[in-house]
């Protein structure tokens, strides 16, 4: 039986839903019945499509050959049992880091991977969560070998260079099974690695947070491993999300989001503005496509009673990113918004609440902690037992392998932490 490309075309168009909705589907082909994990249900579902008691669906293919027949049977039962030599799965797709567009694309990974190269820290933080072997990590990103307190596991493994500035010739010496780079970076990748298996996760956006982290725990043989990261994720982020869901949008408070240069901010569609809206703030800009440079006035007339800034981290290979940095820059980082003449009169700055969310807190793998300060800054009643600090601490000490008093050591990420 073929498959329709008219239902492939639907397909990818409607999945870019958040991983925890009900009508999450896993993208991987086996996933017959179109729910969210690769069971027995699927090879059940894929036989009655066989019999004619079922109408087709595209992942049951589950071998990517172009028919549905007793293989793909074969091939999800290999699935489970963690024995299929290949496996299809669909890579989200954007032309560049923060285009709000998305198109998918089927990649067949040969089973099993055991030479990794990621290109950014991001995707090597994910491996650690879901106890990838170190010996199976061949290549990694420069700021993560130079991050030796973060990374200390990491520091004989080959650098490829930066995540902008890619080392294509060293990746291929590397002779790679698997080369994991951003949704954005696959063009790229694939005319300048021609015949390496090329994956692409971002692992910093909250919409696709839990299903990349789900379909690399498939990729390489750590579902279980990957659930109980998600489980952990997951966790944190519902215990905000039902108390500020049940708000409504006009109690909700008006908030004013800047990365790092004056006015220039996050609008529909973007990382932070989700980010943002998933800790209760009712973003002034969210009507705004993409990112967006505003000017003062505007932002005054909007008049936001929170402000929160991500301030510029450094150099793309400063170890800080992941390190944090010391509580003089991020006090300097906010007097810089509390002292601009053009903001005295806005009520972020006549109360006070302006705040500083610092690298990998609120950019990336880490969002979750970010989000978890927000959430206690904008409603410090609401989130009073709220501990972000804490849950950043479990974090790195239960899915990262570091010390238990490793925030105390080092950086600052949040200013002020307190409410």
């Amino acid at each position: 039986m073929k498959f329709s490309a008219v239902f492939l075309a639907l397909f990818l168009a409607g999945t870019s839903v958040a991983s925890g909705a009900s009508d999450y589907v896993l993208g991987i082909f086996g996933n017959a019945n179109m729910d969210g994990t690769i069971d027995e249900a699927d090879a059940a579902y894929i036989k009655e499509i066989i019999d004619a008691k079922a109408n087709t669906t595209e992942l049951a293919d589950a071998n990517h050959d172009g028919m549905v027949d007793s293989k793909d049977i074969d091939q999800v039962k290999m699935i489970i049992n963690g024995i299929e030599e290949e496996l299809t799965v669909l890579m989200d797709v954007r032309t560049s880091m923060g285009s709000t567009e998305i198109s998918k694309t089927p990649v067949t990974i040969p089973i099993p991977v055991n030479r990794i190269v990621v290109t950014s820290p991001y995707s090597l933080s994910i491996l650690r969560s879901l106890k990838v072997e170190t010996d199976r990590i061949v290549g990694i990103p420069l700021i993560s070998k130079e991050a030796t307190d973060y990374f200390p596991e990491f520091g004989q493994i080959d650098s490829i260079g930066g995540s902008n500035n890619v080392d294509y010739e060293k990746i291929l010496s590397l002779n790679p099974d698997l080369v994991i780079v951003f949704t954005s970076g696959l063009k790229d990748a694939s005319e300048k690695l021609p015949g390496v298996t090329i994956a692409t996760f971002d692992f910093w956006r909250p919409s696709s947070y839990v299903d990349e982290t789900r379909r690399l725990g498939y990729i390489l043989g750590k579902n279980e491993e990957a659930e109980e990261f998600i489980s952990f994720y997951s966790g944190v982020m519902d215990s905000i999300s039902k108390k500020v869901d049940a708000i409504a949008l006009d109690k909700k408070p008006k908030i004013y989001f800047e990365s790092e240069q004056p006015y220039a901010t996050s609008g529909n569609g973007s990382g932070w503005n989700e980010k943002a809206t998933l800790a209760g703030g009712n973003n002034i800009f969210g009507d705004l496509p993409g990112y967006p440079t505003v000017d003062a006035e505007t932002v005054m007339t909007k008049n936001p009673e929170f402000i929160v800034k991500q301030p510029k981290s450094g150099p793309v290979t400063s170890a800080a990113y992941l390190l944090g940095t010391n509580e003089t820059a991020l006090s300097q980082a906010r007097d810089e918004i509390m002292l601009r003449p053009e903001l005295s009169q806005v009520d972020a700055v006549k109360k006070s609440n302006v705040y500083i969310l610092y690298g990998d807190i609120i950019g990336a793998t880490r969002h979750f902690v970010g989000i978890a300060y927000m959430a206690k800054w904008f409603y410090p009643d609401l989130f009073k037992d709220l501990d972000p600090k804490g849950i950043h601490q479990r974090y790195l000490t239960e899915f990262q392998g570091l010390p238990s008093d490793f925030l105390e050591k080092h950086g600052e990420f949040a200013y002020p932490e307190a409410a």
